[in-house]
């Protein structure tokens, strides 16, 4: 179903906080790495200069698919990008919890990065479709909840699972909610059914 872009605030104001709460998700993925990282240094006998690249290969993976990301929301539906963005997510993290091999698991985190990339551009477009322009500055002020709330979160989930599963336990499980969470966005979320002519420039 489709939510009408002239619709009042306070009826698309439940899909703005359903968005929002992918954009934790996919600022969680993200971000709870570094604290993860002494277990990797460990398990894998490496510096901390070699466990940081990790983070590094992040980013390639992340700037590049934000290059690709404009062009990608013209040719495929918004949603769409979304729910795939999530899915490869957690399904790279898989790989990585099964990984011994440090040098496929760094290729795996610039795969990591090129996936969550996809998200933001595609996000906002779903926003775009759900408020008129007047309502603009409102939905992304309530979208932005959504990387401030995943900086609080990820240090502690990263704390607690280290914990209790390890870091190949932490990153699998946060892997099987930005999986699920993907799968549920087209069938439950609203907005972003059309591709757009052209990319949101706004950036985290």
């Amino acid at each position: 179903s489709h939510t009408a872009p002239d619709a009042p605030f306070g009826a698309v104001l439940p899909w703005i906080l359903f968005a929002s709460l992918v954009y934790i998700i996919n600022y969680l993925t993200r971000a709870f790495f570094g604290p993860l990282l002494p277990g990797i240094e460990a398990e894998f006998s490496i510096t901390h200069a070699a466990s940081t690249r990790l983070l590094l290969y992040i980013s390639i993976g992340y700037t590049t698919s934000m290059l690709l990301s404009g062009p990608a929301c013209a040719m495929v539906r918004p949603k769409v990008l979304v729910a795939g963005s999530l899915v490869l997510s957690g399904l790279v993290f898989q790989a990585m919890a099964a990984m011994h091999n440090i040098a496929v698991l760094s290729i795996l985190f610039v795969v990591f990065g090129f996936a969550a990339g996809q998200y933001f551009n595609a996000g906002m477009c779903v926003l775009r479709s759900l408020v008129r322009p007047s309502q603009w500055s409102k939905a992304v002020s309530i979208n932005e909840f959504g990387p401030n709330i995943g900086f609080i979160l990820a240090p502690l989930a990263a704390e607690f699972g280290s914990a209790y599963l390890g870091w190949r336990g932490t990153v699998s499980c946060l892997g099987w909610v930005s999986v699920a969470r993907g799968l549920r966005f087209p069938f439950f979320g609203k907005g972003g059914d059309e591709p757009v002519g052209g990319s949101v420039s706004l950036k985290r």
